[in-house]
Protein backbone atom coordinates (compact mmCIF):
# COMPACT_ATOMS: atom_id res chain seq x y z
CA UNK A 1 0.00 0.00 0.00
CA UNK A 2 2.84 2.39 0.82
CA UNK A 3 4.52 1.67 -2.52
CA UNK A 4 1.25 2.32 -4.34
CA UNK A 5 0.70 5.59 -2.46
CA UNK A 6 4.22 6.76 -3.27
CA UNK A 7 3.72 5.90 -6.94
CA UNK A 8 0.48 7.88 -7.02
CA UNK A 9 2.12 10.84 -5.32
CA UNK A 10 4.96 10.76 -7.81
CA UNK A 11 2.54 10.79 -10.72
CA UNK A 12 0.70 13.71 -9.19
CA UNK A 13 3.88 15.72 -8.57
CA UNK A 14 5.20 15.02 -12.05
CA UNK A 15 1.91 16.27 -13.51
CA UNK A 16 2.12 19.42 -11.42
CA UNK A 17 5.77 19.95 -12.40
CA UNK A 18 4.75 19.78 -16.07
CA UNK A 19 2.16 22.52 -15.56
CA UNK A 20 -0.85 20.34 -14.88
CA UNK A 21 -3.37 20.87 -12.11
CA UNK A 22 -4.37 24.38 -13.18
CA UNK A 23 -6.84 25.69 -10.66
CA UNK A 24 -6.01 23.06 -8.05
CA UNK A 25 -4.89 24.44 -4.69
CA UNK A 26 -1.10 24.28 -4.20
CA UNK A 27 -0.51 22.64 -7.60
CA UNK A 28 1.92 25.34 -8.72
CA UNK A 29 4.11 25.51 -5.58
CA UNK A 30 4.18 21.72 -5.26
CA UNK A 31 5.12 21.35 -8.92
CA UNK A 32 7.83 24.00 -8.66
CA UNK A 33 9.23 22.43 -5.51
CA UNK A 34 9.31 18.94 -7.03
CA UNK A 35 10.90 20.24 -10.22
CA UNK A 36 13.60 22.07 -8.27
CA UNK A 37 14.38 18.90 -6.29
CA UNK A 38 14.71 16.90 -9.51
CA UNK A 39 16.85 19.50 -11.29
CA UNK A 40 20.15 17.71 -10.70
CA UNK A 41 22.03 19.88 -13.19
CA UNK A 42 20.87 23.03 -11.44
CA UNK A 43 21.77 21.60 -8.05
CA UNK A 44 25.28 20.77 -9.28
CA UNK A 45 25.69 24.29 -10.69
CA UNK A 46 24.60 25.81 -7.40
CA UNK A 47 27.12 23.82 -5.42
CA UNK A 48 27.03 24.46 -1.68
CA UNK A 49 25.68 28.00 -1.94
CA UNK A 50 22.31 27.06 -0.45
CA UNK A 51 23.98 25.32 2.50
CA UNK A 52 26.57 28.05 3.18
CA UNK A 53 24.51 29.86 5.87
CA UNK A 54 23.98 26.61 7.78
CA UNK A 55 27.63 25.62 7.46
CA UNK A 56 28.72 29.05 8.68
CA UNK A 57 26.39 28.72 11.65
CA UNK A 58 27.86 25.33 12.52
CA UNK A 59 31.39 26.67 12.20
CA UNK A 60 30.53 29.49 14.62
CA UNK A 61 29.58 27.08 17.41
CA UNK A 62 32.25 27.39 20.08
CA UNK A 63 30.42 26.89 23.37
CA UNK A 64 27.08 25.96 24.91
CA UNK A 65 25.49 29.32 24.25
CA UNK A 66 26.36 29.40 20.53
CA UNK A 67 25.30 25.77 20.24
CA UNK A 68 21.88 26.47 21.75
CA UNK A 69 21.36 29.41 19.38
CA UNK A 70 22.30 27.29 16.38
CA UNK A 71 20.03 24.45 17.51
CA UNK A 72 17.09 26.83 17.81
CA UNK A 73 17.65 28.33 14.37
CA UNK A 74 18.21 24.98 12.66
CA UNK A 75 14.94 23.76 14.17
CA UNK A 76 13.11 26.32 12.04
CA UNK A 77 14.35 24.30 9.04
CA UNK A 78 13.26 20.96 10.49
CA UNK A 79 16.77 20.00 11.64
CA UNK A 80 16.18 18.65 15.16
CA UNK A 81 19.10 18.35 17.56
CA UNK A 82 19.61 17.48 20.32
CA UNK A 83 15.86 16.99 20.75
CA UNK A 84 12.69 17.50 18.71
CA UNK A 85 9.58 19.49 19.49
CA UNK A 86 5.93 19.20 18.50
CA UNK A 87 2.56 20.50 19.67
CA UNK A 88 -0.09 17.80 20.01
CA UNK A 89 -3.05 16.84 22.22
CA UNK A 90 -2.34 15.99 25.84
CA UNK A 91 -2.54 12.19 26.03
CA UNK A 92 -4.41 12.47 29.35
CA UNK A 93 -6.69 15.37 28.39
CA UNK A 94 -7.63 15.63 24.72
CA UNK A 95 -9.27 19.02 25.29
CA UNK A 96 -5.90 20.76 25.43
CA UNK A 97 -2.64 20.74 23.54
CA UNK A 98 0.86 20.43 24.93
CA UNK A 99 4.40 21.17 23.86
CA UNK A 100 6.15 17.82 23.50
CA UNK A 101 9.92 17.42 23.84
CA UNK A 102 11.36 14.18 22.52
CA UNK A 103 14.85 12.76 22.76
CA UNK A 104 16.72 13.00 19.47
CA UNK A 105 19.90 14.11 17.76
CA UNK A 106 20.99 10.65 16.60
CA UNK A 107 21.58 10.01 12.90
CA UNK A 108 21.45 6.22 13.27
CA UNK A 109 18.09 4.64 14.14
CA UNK A 110 19.17 2.70 17.24
CA UNK A 111 21.08 4.12 20.20
CA UNK A 112 22.59 0.66 20.83
CA UNK A 113 24.59 0.98 17.61
CA UNK A 114 26.60 3.74 19.28
CA UNK A 115 27.14 2.09 22.66
CA UNK A 116 26.87 -1.64 21.83
CA UNK A 117 29.82 -3.95 21.40
CA UNK A 118 28.29 -6.63 19.20
CA UNK A 119 30.01 -7.22 15.89
CA UNK A 120 27.24 -5.86 13.68
CA UNK A 121 26.90 -2.74 15.85
CA UNK A 122 30.61 -1.99 15.68
CA UNK A 123 30.52 -2.52 11.91
CA UNK A 124 27.59 -0.15 11.37
CA UNK A 125 29.19 2.56 13.50
CA UNK A 126 32.46 2.21 11.56
CA UNK A 127 30.56 2.53 8.28
CA UNK A 128 28.76 5.59 9.61
CA UNK A 129 32.11 7.13 10.55
CA UNK A 130 33.34 6.57 6.99
CA UNK A 131 30.15 8.12 5.62
CA UNK A 132 30.53 11.25 7.78
CA UNK A 133 34.19 11.47 6.76
CA UNK A 134 33.15 11.38 3.12
CA UNK A 135 30.58 14.14 3.70
CA UNK A 136 33.28 16.41 5.11
CA UNK A 137 35.50 15.61 2.16
CA UNK A 138 32.70 16.59 -0.20
CA UNK A 139 32.57 19.89 1.70
CA UNK A 140 36.21 20.43 0.74
CA UNK A 141 38.14 19.06 3.73
CA UNK A 142 41.31 17.06 3.29
CA UNK A 143 41.09 13.49 4.53
CA UNK A 144 42.88 14.14 7.83
CA UNK A 145 40.67 17.10 8.68
CA UNK A 146 37.57 15.20 7.53
CA UNK A 147 38.38 12.25 9.78
CA UNK A 148 39.01 14.58 12.71
CA UNK A 149 35.61 16.24 12.19
CA UNK A 150 33.89 12.88 11.76
CA UNK A 151 35.42 11.72 15.04
CA UNK A 152 33.92 14.75 16.78
CA UNK A 153 30.49 14.05 15.25
CA UNK A 154 30.48 10.41 16.28
CA UNK A 155 31.74 11.27 19.76
CA UNK A 156 28.93 13.81 20.23
CA UNK A 157 26.24 11.45 18.98
CA UNK A 158 27.61 8.67 21.18
CA UNK A 159 27.31 10.95 24.21
CA UNK A 160 23.69 11.64 23.24
CA UNK A 161 23.10 7.91 22.75
CA UNK A 162 24.38 7.19 26.25
CA UNK A 163 21.71 9.56 27.61
CA UNK A 164 19.00 8.15 25.32
CA UNK A 165 16.45 5.69 26.63
CA UNK A 166 16.47 2.20 25.15
CA UNK A 167 13.46 1.06 23.10
CA UNK A 168 12.36 -1.33 25.86
CA UNK A 169 12.36 1.60 28.28
CA UNK A 170 10.00 3.50 25.98
CA UNK A 171 7.23 0.91 25.93
CA UNK A 172 5.29 2.29 28.89
CA UNK A 173 3.85 5.70 27.89
CA UNK A 174 3.17 6.49 31.54
CA UNK A 175 6.89 6.52 32.26
CA UNK A 176 7.36 9.15 29.53
CA UNK A 177 4.63 11.52 30.65
CA UNK A 178 6.20 14.42 32.53
CA UNK A 179 3.97 17.53 32.56
CA UNK A 180 6.21 20.50 33.30
CA UNK A 181 5.46 24.21 33.65
CA UNK A 182 7.38 26.68 31.50
CA UNK A 183 9.35 28.09 34.40
CA UNK A 184 10.31 24.58 35.52
CA UNK A 185 11.39 23.71 31.98
CA UNK A 186 13.50 26.89 31.83
CA UNK A 187 15.19 25.94 35.09
CA UNK A 188 15.86 22.42 33.80
CA UNK A 189 17.30 23.68 30.51
CA UNK A 190 19.58 26.19 32.23
CA UNK A 191 21.54 28.30 29.75
CA UNK A 192 20.38 26.19 26.81
CA UNK A 193 17.83 28.46 25.12
CA UNK A 194 17.60 26.57 21.83
CA UNK A 195 14.15 25.32 22.81
CA UNK A 196 12.83 28.85 22.23
CA UNK A 197 13.73 28.62 18.56
CA UNK A 198 11.99 25.25 18.38
CA UNK A 199 8.87 26.75 19.91
CA UNK A 200 8.93 29.63 17.42
CA UNK A 201 9.17 27.12 14.59
CA UNK A 202 6.00 25.39 15.78
CA UNK A 203 4.24 28.74 16.16
CA UNK A 204 5.26 30.13 12.77
CA UNK A 205 5.30 26.91 10.74
CA UNK A 206 2.63 24.57 12.16
CA UNK A 207 2.43 21.07 10.78
CA UNK A 208 4.11 17.66 11.05
CA UNK A 209 7.77 17.36 11.83
CA UNK A 210 10.25 14.63 10.92
CA UNK A 211 9.46 11.45 12.87
CA UNK A 212 6.34 12.97 14.42
CA UNK A 213 4.45 9.67 14.24
CA UNK A 214 6.80 7.75 16.49
CA UNK A 215 4.73 6.19 19.24
CA UNK A 216 6.67 7.15 22.34
CA UNK A 217 7.87 10.58 23.34
CA UNK A 218 9.31 12.37 26.28
CA UNK A 219 6.73 15.00 27.12
CA UNK A 220 6.69 18.38 28.80
CA UNK A 221 3.58 20.40 29.58
CA UNK A 222 2.97 23.79 28.13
Amino acid sequence: MQDRNEALLRQLLERYAEGGGVGEPYARPLGDFYASCMDLAGIERGGLAAADPHLAMAAAVKDGSSFSRAAGILATFGIWAPFSVSVEPDMQDATRTMLYLEQGGLSLPDRDVYVGREEHQVKVLAEYFNHVTRMFQLLGDEETAARRSATAVVRLETALAEATRRPDEMRDPRSLYHPTRREELAATMGSFDGVRGCIRRQRDQPGPRPGHRRRHRQRAGR
